[in-house]
């Protein structure tokens, strides 16, 4: 079944070969700029668990700008600083509510720093600004610094199965500074985000594998994170606990594409998400839920 599915892909990959402009093959980008952007569609937006959007088009563009300033076999293993931009695109209730004035529902940018150290442990530290930009009076959202310490752990095991690298723990750390993302607040929230992500390849075929990753992660309010029941009907008690998500999704490189015109790929999964007493009670009024939310979403993307 496996080689059925391989040469099936081998066969799409000839085929498609042709749209692409020229033949010639250049190495992958050995610079120290890099880039990459693409988009997802999705049937449901949460943000950390908290309702945005649920009915009608959801489309999410993303791009980010690389720069690779330092690399060493010494303690600080390298350092690089990141520019991007990630935005979801509605057409449902939330384009139409009192305050609305277009489609544009939400446009974040954000600066970072990622630097490698010691023991396979990354720390990456981001700015980011959350805005509104359709949204009427006001285009602020929330301003918050995310810091987060990655662990490779491929090398801890020494099981043969194809494309495995471990768990990949990591943990994340968010404060927020200004505004708030369940609406209520005026800065000071943080929460605590631990997750895995375990990839295998189910397809083994040179030209168009396919991996298949299983997301796991924890949302969990340290200080005021998730409120339920905000004011002015409550009093916005603070709820440790936001969301619990596993998923699974498939990705392959889109490998007709010639490769001096970037890494393209695609990607598929589907989430669910068990959510929380503040989460469920921060779900959209005219919508209900029973704790549980299933969530599709397709993509492409490419890096350069």
């Amino acid at each position: 079944m496996i080689r059925s599915s391989c040469t099936a892909m081998l066969t799409l990959s000839i085929l498609t070969a042709g749209l692409a402009l020229g033949e010639e093959e250049a190495g992958p980008n050995q610079g120290k700029v890099s880039f990459s952007a693409g988009f997802d569609v999705t049937t449901q937006y949460l943000f950390r668990g908290i309702f945005q959007e649920n009915q009608g088009s959801i489309l999410q563009p993303w791009g980010e700008l690389g720069f690779s300033l330092f690399e060493s076999e010494g303690a600080i293993k390298s350092v690089g600083i990141s520019f991007g931009t990630w935005n979801s695109i509605h057409n449902g209730p939330s384009s139409d509510g009192p305050f609305a004035t277009g489609d544009w529902y939400e446009s974040d940018w954000y600066a970072g720093v990622s630097v490698g150290l010691p023991g396979n442990l990354t720390f990456d530290g981001s700015y980011v600004n959350l805005l509104a930009p359709d949204v009427a009076g006001t285009s602020f959202f929330a301003e918050e610094f995310d810091l987060s310490l990655s662990y490779d752990d491929s090398g801890l095991w020494n099981l043969d199965i194809a494309g495995f690298e471990g768990l990949q723990p990591y943990v994340l750390y968010v404060v927020e500074v200004d505004g708030a993302s369940d609406g209520a607040g005026n800065g000071g929230d943080s929460y605590l985000e631990i997750g895995i992500s375990p990839s295998v390849n189910v397809i083994n075929c040179e030209t168009a594998p396919v991996t298949m990753t299983v997301p796991v992660t924890v949302g969990l309010s340290l200080d005021d994170y998730y409120e339920s029941p905000l004011p002015p009907a409550g009093d916005g008690d603070d709820e440790t606990f936001g969301f619990f998500l596993v998923g699974v999704d498939f990705s392959m490189p889109l490998s007709f594409v010639p490769s001096n015109y970037g890494a393209w790929s695609a990607h598929a999964g589907v989430n669910v998400v068990f959510l929380g007493d503040s989460t469920i009670d921060l779900y959209d009024a005219s919508d209900s839920t029973n704790g549980t939310e299933v969530i599709g979403t397709f993509g492409i993307g490419f890096e350069y």
